[in-house]
């Protein structure tokens, strides 16, 4: 890739899909503006085994996504189901835990920003999908999920 090109993917994790656009900045440093918000990624190398490849690949036009999928644990635990009633927030993407902004009794707005997770060593916030108080946290800093862990359970 050329200093200044972008160039454009379209990513899946999971069930959610993300329009990601990379621009180099310097040998190591890019700016990458995922679904049009733009964050800095500082990339070094690293080495996969056979066993868990890492790819990416252009797409060949905007509408098609193109699979990536991150590796998984050997063992993957079914989190347990939503309580009869009760709305979840999700994790959109795998990551570690970094912070927890809410509490069992918490109010929350639809919008706010619930936790962060820490993933392909971005930050990336978790809001509240809807108005509602929080009746459990299922998860606490420096916990690894997957895309799908119910994170949040609200009323």
């Amino acid at each position: 890739m050329n200093q200044n090109t972008r160039r454009k993917y379209v990513v899946k994790i999971g069930n959610t899909t993300y329009e990601v656009e990379v621009e180099r900045v310097s040998e190591d440093v890019f700016k990458a503006f995922i679904n049009g918000k733009e964050v800095q990624v500082t990339v070094s190398a690293v080495t996969t085994t056979p066993t868990q490849p890492a790819s990416m690949t252009p797409a060949p036009t905007p509408t098609t996504p193109t699979q990536v999928s991150p590796a998984q644990p050997a063992v993957t635990p079914t989190p347990a189901p939503a309580p009869a009633g009760g709305k979840t927030i999700t994790a959109q993407l795998p990551g570690k835990v970094l912070k927890v902004l809410v509490k069992p009794g918490d109010r929350v707005k639809k919008g706010d920003v619930v936790l962060t997770i820490e993933s392909m060593k971005m930050e990336v916030e978790v809001f509240a999908e809807a108005d509602g108080i929080i009746k459990e946290v299922r998860v606490k800093p420096g916990d690894t999920v997957n895309a799908g862990d119910v994170l949040v359970v609200m009323e």
